[in-house]
This record gives structure tokens, C-alpha cells and sequence, in this order.
């Protein structure tokens, strides 16, 4: 089922009564216990009663439902083989559980959207307490029987369907190296080109529906719509070895790893139109509940606070290189700029800020011109650059409280930036710094 209202409630209505009896028994079983924790055959009872609520979502396929009900039953398996009794610290979140499910049943009859995210924060409570790992994906259903659109696709027989599969997969482990050891940006738009390539490669809906999704996936890391964090960085990993099963003839992608992708695209920020396409086919933002409005401010933030620290940390070293380079060290610190200004523009990209993100771009893309013209540093570039830089920093350091003419600001110097590295500065033309 989708986050969609359920249109046809009377199955879930006809069952509605047993759940409550399990949910009430298995509330029961759990007091017996608390009251005596010396007698854990109480807890298999409790799991006992509460699997019959597990088999009735399956049945209605509620599947985030289901989830978070075996999540209950492991919680409570674990309780009985702990070498001691458990003690109310233990037994409260489970209780709390019980009256979860019990709400989101309600809840759905009274016609409100099938969010099983909405129980994430107490089902990662009880994995983590009894040691499991817990992520959004395991609570995130959405429908996946949504079809592609029709795009480019390259027959091939199985032999050379094998060779191309290998160097694509060749290409992107290099780029994903490349990337988790030093942050280069262009591995990921070469990990990004290895997986357009393969899904041109897929003839079956289903197959493409997987890779053009992974393909939003790395659109959104590209171009700064979703921040590089661990789970990223281990999907990454997840899609090389899905890579080596296609070149090995295993074909099709699983159904968690599915969910995982499209869970990443899901949170993305729609920066290309791709994003936006799948997250539409897939009814993905229908899947998130929205956070309590005066949490959306402090959880952005916190977010953000992160990379804003990342940008400050890689524009310190630019500004470093790019000192030695427009004084001591002259050309030969040019490529340790490069290399730092694409970290910078990295970071950047990633705190989804556009004015901020152009100027850092055009700043990188400066680099790679003096790389091929080295002859163009002279100083109105070097003034330029330096002062570019500023502004960067100056965003960095105040990036929650920027100034209302930052836009501007950067705009000009973004233009100011572009006419000095080409070489084609004109003094009518170029516009003023505000301020």
C-alpha cells in the first residue's frame, strides 16, 4: 500500500477487533512479567499474541506495520535471553510500542495516510537497545511497480553485454575510490556516467526502473541535492557489488536494495529534473511525514552544520594554495588550487545554497582555466580570486545569517570572477561589489 489514504478500509475494519485483543494480551503478558521478571515464559506469550498482529498486517500489507511489529517480537525475545531480569527501563518502550500500533491502526481507519516512518524513531529505540542496527529504508514501502520512462537502449548480445558490464563496473570502482579516499568530485559524475551507461543497457521495465533510479540517486549527489553521509557512502558500495552481480548474470536488483535507493532519492533535494521524475513515479514525498514545525528550522541546521564546517575546512586550504600561487610559489601551486577549489565547490554543492554554489563553481572552473592558461594570472585575477575567496569565507562564516544583498554580492562577482580568468576584463561592463 501507498502513503495514500486506504480507500477500502472494511478488510482492515473486520480484523480491527482481534488486533486489539492481541495488543491488549500482549500488554498483559508484558505486566506479568514486569511484575515477576524471574518468569520470562511471560514474554513468549507476549510474542506469542503479538506475531498474530504481525500476520494481520502482512495480510493487509501494511508492510512498515508488519516491520515494526517484529521489531517488537525480537525486542521481546531478546529480554528472555538476557542472563538477568529485565527492569522497567527495559519493559517501558515496549509498552509504548503496543500503544503505537494500536494508534497507527486507528489512525489509518480514521482515513489518515499510511506512514509507517512515523513509528521510525521508537523502532530504532528498540533495535539499537537490544544491539541491532536500524535505518529509515527498513519502515519505507513505496509502491514499485512504476515504469520508466522510454529512453536510449543499446542491444548487445551476452558476450559483449558481459565486457561492457566489467568496464563499467571498472570505471565506477575507480570513481568510488577516487571519491571515498580524497573526495574528488569528478568520481562521482564518473560513477553517475558508469550507471547511465549500464541503464541504457537494460531492456526490462523493471531492471531499468532499478538503474534509472540510482541514476536520480547520483544526480543528487552531483549536483548537491543530497549530503555525502555514511549511508550514502555505503549505498555507493552496495550498487558496485549490484554492478558485479548484473556482470555475473544475476540480473535483477532485490527489493531492499530498491528501497534503499529510492529512500536516498526520497530526501533529496530535487536539484534536476530526474530527481523530480522519480520521486513523482515512485509517489516518494507522499512516503515522508513532515517534522514538527518548530523542529524544521533546528533540524536543518543541524544538518547543514556539518558541511558548513566542511566548506570553511577545504576554503582554508584553497586560500592557502592560492597565496603561494598568485605570489612565492607562482604556477607551480596551481594544481594544489585546483584540487582544493573542486573540494570546496564539493562542499558547497552539498548545503544546496545556489548563489553560493555558482560562485564556488565559477571559482573552480577559474582553476581549470589557469591550468590551461597558466599566463592569465596576472593581477587583476589575483585580486580578484583573493577577493573572491573572502566571500566565501564570509558565507562560511555566517552561512545561517546571510546578508540580504548576498545574492547580489555574489552575482557580481561571479561575473567580475568569469571576465578576469578569461582574460576579457571590461571595465563598462563589469559590475560593482555592493556594499
Amino acid at each position: 500500500m501507498s502513503a495514500q489514504r486506504i480507500e477500502d478500509t472494511a478488510p482492515l475494519a473486520w480484523v480491527r477487533g482481534g488486533i486489539e485483543q492481541e495488543l491488549d494480551l500482549t500488554r498483559q503478558y508484558l505486566q506479568q512479567y514486569a511484575f515477576n521478571p524471574a518468569d520470562p515464559a511471560q514474554l513468549q506469550f507476549a510474542r506469542s499474541h503479538l506475531h498474530q498482529v504481525t500476520g494481520a498486517a502482512r495480510m493487509l500489507e501494511l508492510q512498515g506495520l508488519a516491520r515494526f511489529c517484529e521489531e517488537i517480537e525480537a525486542s521481546c525475545a531478546a529480554l528472555e535471553g538476557r542472563p538477568e531480569p529485565a527492569g522497567p527501563a527495559q519493559i517501558k518502550p515496549l509498552g509504548q510500542a503496543l500503544d503505537a500500533a494500536g494508534q497507527f491502526v486507528e489512525g489509518l481507519l480514521r482515513g489518515e495516510p499510511n506512514l509507517p516512518l512515523r513509528l521510525y524513531p521508537l523502532y530504532r529505540e528498540l533495535a539499537t537497545s537490544r544491539g541491532a542496527s536500524a535505518s529509515e529504508p527498513d519502515l519505507f514501502f513505496p509502491p514499485l511497480d512504476a515504469a520508466p520512462p522510454g529512453g536510449e537502449f543499446r542491444e548487445a548480445g551476452l558476450g559483449e553485454l558481459t565486457l561492457m558490464l566489467r568496464g563499467e563496473r571498472a570505471r565506477f570502482q575507480k570513481a568510488l575510490l577516487a571519491w571515498l579516499r580524497a573526495g574528488d568530485p569528478t568520481g562521482l559524475a564518473d560513477m553517475a556516467q558508469a550507471v547511465a551507461a549500464i541503464e541504457q543497457l537494460q531492456s526490462r521495465p523493471r531492471e531499468r526502473a532499478f538503474w534509472w533510479a540510482t541514476r536520480a540517486f547520483f544526480d543528487a549527489l552531483v549536483h548537491g541535492g543530497l549530503a555525502p553521509d555514511f549511508t550514502v557512502k555505503q549505498l555507493c558500495g552496495k550498487v558496485d557489488l549490484q554492478i558485479r552481480r548484473l556482470a555475473e548474470g544475476a540480473g535483477l536488483a532485490g527489493e531492499r536494495l530498491m528501497r534503499e535507493v529510492l529512500w536516498q532519492v526520497a530526501r533529496s533535494e530535487p536539484v534536476v529534473e530526474r530527481i523530480s521524475e522519480v520521486q513523482a513515479a515512485f509517489r516518494l514525498r507522499e512516503l515522508l511525514p513532515e517534522p514538527p514545525r518548530d523542529a524544521l528550522a533546528e533540524a536543518e541546521r543541524a544538518r547543514k552544520q556539518p558541511l558548513v564546517s566542511e566548506l570553511a575546512d577545504a576554503l582554508a586550504a584553497a586560500k592557502e594554495a592560492w597565496e603561494q600561487s598568485a605570489t612565492g610559489a607562482g604556477y607551480r601551486a596551481l594544481p594544489q588550487f585546483l584540487q582544493h577549489s573542486g573540494l570546496v565547490r564539493q562542499a558547497a554543492a552539498a548545503l544546496g545554497h545556489r548563489a553560493l554554489g555558482k560562485l564556488v563553481s565559477v571559482v573552480s572552473g577559474a582553476a581549470s582555466e589557469l591550468q590551461v592558461h597558466p599566463e592569465r594570472l596576472d593581477d587583476r585575477l589575483a585580486v580578484e580570486m583573493a577577493t573572491a575567496l573572502l566571500v566565501i569565507e564570509g558565507a562560511a562564516a555566517n552561512f545561517f545569517s546571510l546578508p540580504e544583498d548576498f545574492t547580489q554580492q555574489a552575482e557580481a562577482m561571479v561575473e567580475r570572477l568569469r571576465q578576469s580568468a578569461l582574460g576579457k576584463w571590461d571595465d563598462s561592463a563589469v559590475p560593482p561589489l555592493p556594499g
